[in-house]
């Protein structure tokens, strides 16, 4: 069971006008699923936005041999289109906000009356509180009714305004000229690599990974889903483009079916040929290979070592997961078009099981959207017996119940920059300063 915590009178039931605008929004009930909603499904495409992918969206073609530009965002590229345009970076950690990229100077420049700004009249926040975070806002927005779209860079928000002041719903940059580009491998005669701008992920035969992964690149080699060999999956440094690691050379985890023709010169082989990059941090790249071809629910994850190439951990863990930015957490996620029972929390990255929702217990499936930078309270949604879905904040150690009843748009979305979390209703944009 998840455990209260609180004053039953503190649980915010109430249901905030209009709909959320961007990352911290509600999902779409997954199809044929009883309870939860569909999020992260890393080793097999379903919608999803990484933490690399939440930003930007990209072209939906094909991406064999498709350049992956590092050139900085333009204005230009902002869409849809408009005749007038005003973008508002403001830093998460202050109340300076500027315009177009014009610095406030803390006072020594008028600041122009369109300029949103941290002042008295900024709306006060009388939400529930938000576990994890700081009890009041560190700096809020009046947006006149709407519910801004904010386009977290990583330390930075921007806001974005039409012709008419008015703040958009939705911010959206993509790169546009200069810059070094970066190939994405995808070899092998009728090679087919597609870049799925719902998950954030390239997905070529039964191989997927994200872009771009803690400073490197993925590439595809062997990618014919009717060829003899299965897909290897590269990692490439974005700085020199060097290759530094292949799935080709990566152990089999023990607990993967390998494949048996009875030809015992042939290199062992996943009987699945399934798997998925997941996560690469401090000098090591997490794998996720699926466990039988006859079994999709169990996968098995394993971590390397980039310089060594060692495997130097490995559990079994589920087909989809939201891992923690703190980088000692995971969750198992909902998976589309399945039947939701609840969430499992591991410990990494020995993957040792903190605790598991079952099945036909008294209590409602969480299904995880994010943790705070720390990893101290995971937030998720929960929908009830009628169908209305509310946002839950739990202990992922401990399971104990922080808050309950958040209205969806109350979910912050979090910044693993400065560790601020941030939402956006019509009553106004808030940021909050990490707890503590």
């Amino acid at each position: 069971m998840l455990h209260h915590n609180g004053d039953p009178a503190e649980r915010c039931a109430r249901t905030a006008a209009g709909g959320p605008t961007h990352s911290a929004g509600p999902k779409a009930p997954a199809r044929g699923a009883g309870h939860g909603a569909t999020h992260h499904d890393a080793p097999a495409v379903a919608p999803r936005c990484t933490a690399a992918a939440r930003s930007a969206p990209v072209s939906t073609a094909p991406v064999s041999a498709a350049p992956v530009s590092t050139a900085p965002v333009s204005a230009a590229s902002l869409a849809p289109p408009l005749t007038l345009l005003a973008l508002s970076p403001a830093l998460l950690t202050g109340c300076t906000v500027v315009d177009g990229g014009a610095p406030d100077g803390g006072g020594k420049k008028p600041a122009p009356s369109g300029r949103p700004t941290a002042t008295a009249t900024a709306p006060a926040y009388d939400g529930p509180r938000l576990p994890g975070f700081a009890a009041k806002p560190a700096w809020s927005l009046a947006t006149g009714r709407t519910a801004p779209g904010a386009l977290d860079l990583g330390g930075t928000l921007l806001f974005a305004k039409g012709a008419s002041g008015a703040y958009l719903a939705t911010v959206r940059l993509t790169p546009v000229g200069g810059g070094t580009a970066r190939t994405v491998t995808c070899t092998e005669e009728g090679a087919d690599c597609a870049y799925d701008p719902r998950t954030g992920l390239i997905g070529a035969a039964r191989a997927t990974a994200p872009p771009v992964l803690g400073g490197y690149y993925a590439g595809f080699e062997n990618a014919n889903v009717g060829g003899t060999d299965m897909v290897r999956i590269t990692l490439s440094d974005l700085a020199p483009c060097k290759k530094v690691w292949s799935s080709a050379d990566a152990e089999i985890p023990p607990g993967v079916e390998l494949y048996d023709n009875g030809d015992p010169d042939l290199e062992p082989m996943p009987d699945s040929e399934t798997l998925s990059l997941l996560r690469v941090t401090d000098s090591r790249v997490l794998v996720a290979w699926q466990a039988s071809q006859s079994d999709a629910d169990t996968w098995v994850h394993a971590w390397y070592d980039l310089t060594s190439g060692d495997l130097t951990d490995s559990y079994e863990a589920t087909r989809s997961v939201l891992l923690a930015p703190s980088g000692d957490l995971a969750a198992e996620d909902a998976v589309p078009g399945g039947t939701f029972t609840g969430t499992t929390v591991w410990r990494l990255p020995d993957g040792k099981r903190l605790w598991t929702q079952e099945e036909g217990a008294d209590e409602t499936p969480l299904d995880p959207v994010r943790f705070t930078r720390d990893g101290s309270v995971l937030y998720g949604y929960t929908t009830a017996e009628d169908g209305t879905e509310h946002g839950l904040a739990v202990d992922p150690r401990t399971r104990e119940v922080l808050a309950e009843y958040l209205p969806v748009d109350h979910v912050p979305a979090v910044d693993e920059t400065t560790g601020y979390g941030h939402l956006s209703t019509t009553d106004g944009f808030h940021a909050f300063a990490p707890a503590g």
